[in-house]
């Protein structure tokens, strides 16, 4: 509409949208482009990095995404004149707190110390805990704002980065490239393998020539009726596996009353699949069969 002034852009688990269409919608009606590549750190589209086709573009630092400091992120302004107004913003923004620097280094730690699949196993209950109320409050906080509400339910501080995150990153960014090149290999065994399963109750990424998806997530789609089937089936063999975004849904039918086919079928058939660097050949070996075993059983 004439009010419109930006897009906001993602390419989700890894992969890179369409930016030479974005680039075509953002001239003809003057728009920003803003890009959030929380998930896309090393992605590609026509060999140019995403991250680099917006004016703005976000880049995340958060557990489970390409690379990690513990919590934090970055911003990239490609756009002279966004230059001074961001820089104001930042300025503005508080050191964090000891209390924030301790949370950042105990996440590292947490990382660090259960990233070895039996350590895990100690904590897994309380990891899925965890992620269920940090995405309660994402949707709390989404009604709240949608209401105008003064209540906001954070654990985040809206601060700089910790110098230890910082460090952290920095360090990492130099192994981006061989890390992004684990997950591209651990999704292509993976597609070969589930590719050789019924075709008619799966279907795999697509393939994009034009664009390098880092996969970080690799991302399938089932039939709806085998989903929670499915999922369960994975958890029962020790996989850790996930529902994207089903808060969706929830999301969807506070702000309008339309429906929503295409998001409501999406977020009943999708799964993701493990693809990180820490995966072993057996590991992958693991998850192809108990998938194949979980597709025969179901629906």
């Amino acid at each position: 509409t004439p009010r419109t002034k930006a897009m906001v852009i993602v390419p989700l688990f890894g992969r890179p949208c369409d930016m030479g269409r974005v680039a075509e919608v953002s001239e003809k009606f003057g728009l920003y482009i803003i890009e959030d590549a929380a998930q896309a750190l090393g992605a590609t589209f026509k060999e140019r990095k995403v991250g680099s086709f917006g004016d703005l573009a976000m880049f995340s630092f958060g557990i489970g995404k390409s690379i990690t400091g513990g919590e934090g992120g970055a911003m990239a302004v490609n756009n002279p004149e966004l230059e001074e107004p961001i820089s104001r913003i930042y300025a503005q923004l508080s050191r964090p707190s000891l209390k924030w620097a301790f949370h950042v280094a105990r996440n590292m730690i947490g990382m660090k110390t259960f990233s070895n699949p039996h350590t895990y196993a100690l904590i897994q209950n309380y990891i899925k805990q965890t992620v269920e109320k940090a995405d309660e409050r994402i949707v709390d906080n989404c009604f709240s704002l949608l209401e105008e509400a003064r209540v906001i339910h954070s654990t985040i501080q809206l601060a700089k980065m910790p110098s230890v995150s910082a460090v952290i990153i920095s360090q990492q960014l130099k192994k981006l490239d061989e890390l992004n090149q684990k997950r591209i290999t651990n999704a292509n065994k993976l597609t070969i393998l589930l590719g050789n399963t019924n075709h008619r109750k799966v279907c795999l990424p697509k393939p994009n020539l034009a664009a390098k998806n880092t996969f970080t997530r690799y991302v399938v789609r089932v039939a709806k009726e085998n989903q929670r089937f499915i999922i369960n089936e994975l958890l029962r063999y020790g996989i850790e596996v996930s529902r994207p975004y089903h808060q969706i849904l929830g999301l969807l039918r506070k702000l309008s009353t339309q429906k929503h086919p295409h998001t409501e079928e999406l977020s009943s058939s999708l799964i993701a699949l493990p693809s990180h660097p820490l995966l072993k050949e057996s590991e992958i070996q693991t998850m192809y069969k108990a998938f194949c075993s979980a597709i025969s059983n179901g629906k």
